[in-house]
């Protein structure tokens, strides 16, 4: 019968902080493939949207967010039925605004 040890404790530290180092590189990475696939599809004739939905009240966001779910739900819904109407990639906020890149 064999025993399986954990990895010990120092190393789990270090690879979890490399994998946060890592998290700015991976952002940057997701953001320009988005912008690419856009890019691709510019002229095909659908809109593309990319939100940012903003500070939510959520176990993520916290009781100190503006908004609850049931308030922000029905406002990206909206921005997003409307912006079907608009060929192209788009970065809107829950309200229709252009988030800047």
């Amino acid at each position: 019968m064999s025993i399986l040890f954990a990895e010990p404790f120092e190393d789990k530290i270090a690879q979890q902080l490399a994998l946060l180092a890592d998290f700015d590189a991976m952002y940057d990475l997701g953001k320009h493939e988005l912008r690419s696939f856009a890019a691709r599809d510019a002229d095909g004739g659908r809109a593309v949207v990319a939100m940012a939905p903003g500070w939510i009240r959520t176990a993520l966001g916290g009781d100190s967010a503006p908004f609850t779910m049931e308030e922000a739900i029905p406002m990206v819904a909206d921005t997003l039925l409307a912006a079907r109407a608009t060929p192209g990639m788009h970065y809107l906020d829950r309200f229709g605004a252009t988030v800047p890149w």
